[in-house]
């Protein structure tokens, strides 16, 4: 899976040095995710690359945001289809009204996560 994305909120969570990030993408697609404020590279606004793969994708050390993660589980929840993503305890769910990211992967699939600023 490969969007493009504006970083369009970004919260503080409850947990001390947490942000909670909204990712809009196309009109189909939101990522939303828990990312700590160390490894945060990117500011509200800023347009974005999202890509998650089974296999290591390239990504600039020290530029891009680049994670090792698992796959939660899959939900159909009021039309839309949920992906929730798990990047050693932080949590990423992707929602989209396309069924394409939801069929890309199974539970308990071992994925990496790049974003990075286009």
């Amino acid at each position: 899976m490969k969007v493009r994305c504006t970083l369009s909120e970004v919260e503080k969570s409850y947990i001390p040095s947490i942000y909670l990030w909204t990712l809009k993408c196309d009109e189909e697609t939101e990522i939303r995710m828990d990312i700590h404020r160390l490894v945060a590279p990117f500011k509200k606004g800023d347009k974005v690359e999202v890509e998650i793969s089974k296999e290591m994708p390239h990504f600039v050390k020290g530029q891009d945001f680049a994670a090792r993660g698992y796959v939660i589980t899959k939900r159909i929840e009021d039309n839309k289809y949920r992906v929730l993503i798990s990047l050693w305890g932080f949590l990423v769910v992707i929602e989209s009204s396309s069924r394409s990211v939801f069929d890309e992967f199974e539970p308990m699939d071992e994925i990496y996560m790049v974003i990075r600023k286009v």
